[in-house]
């Protein structure tokens, strides 16, 4: 005959753990909802644009962005530094200076295109983007030689010719 099996009872720190793992996994959605909304409001070329470090209300300038919308935009950066993607002097009750780290910049313009033509001055980069993001897109640190160039298309509908594609975000 089998012997009952013993119910495992956590113990309060188990507990408390699993809640707060609760909670992270089911607001999750947050972190990828805020990048969504950095990168429809071109926040990181906007940061870039204004030098590499912003505060709220300058970047609420720069955006274009009505006064009444800084708290909310205060809350999803707030979220963007949490995740990683900004970071954040925050400290000693100052005015928060929002900033690139690694992360971010992968985010703003064509940086990636720059670097690759940093690290190789033969190469020609095209970049294609929607037009509304062409229209708007700087090219940050990109040599005089205009090595990188925006083409408006769609890639559901056509990719330029190219010795190598690499798709982002």
């Amino acid at each position: 005959m089998a012997a009952p099996s013993q119910a495992i009872v956590p113990t309060d720190a188990e507990l408390l753990q699993a809640q707060a793992d609760l909670w992270r996994h089911s607001l999750y959605y947050l972190t990828s909802k805020a990048l969504k909304c950095a990168v429809e409001l071109h926040i990181p070329t906007a940061i870039h644009d204004l030098g590499g470090a912003t505060t709220l209300p300058e970047l609420v300038n720069a955006l274009s962005l009505p006064q009444t919308k800084l708290p909310f935009l205060g809350r999803v950066m707030r979220l963007l530094v949490t995740s990683g993607i900004f970071a954040s002097n925050n400290g000693d009750g100052a005015e928060a200076v929002y900033r690139f780290n690694s992360l971010s910049w992968l985010l703003a313009g064509n940086v990636t295109a720059a670097a690759i033509i940093k690290a190789f001055p033969d190469i020609k980069c095209t970049v294609l983007n929607l037009p509304r993001v062409v229209e708007t897109t700087t090219t940050p640190a990109a040599p005089a030689h205009d090595a990188v160039s925006d083409v408006t298309g769609d890639l559901f509908h056509t990719i330029p010719p190219a010795q190598a594609v690499m798709l982002k975000v």
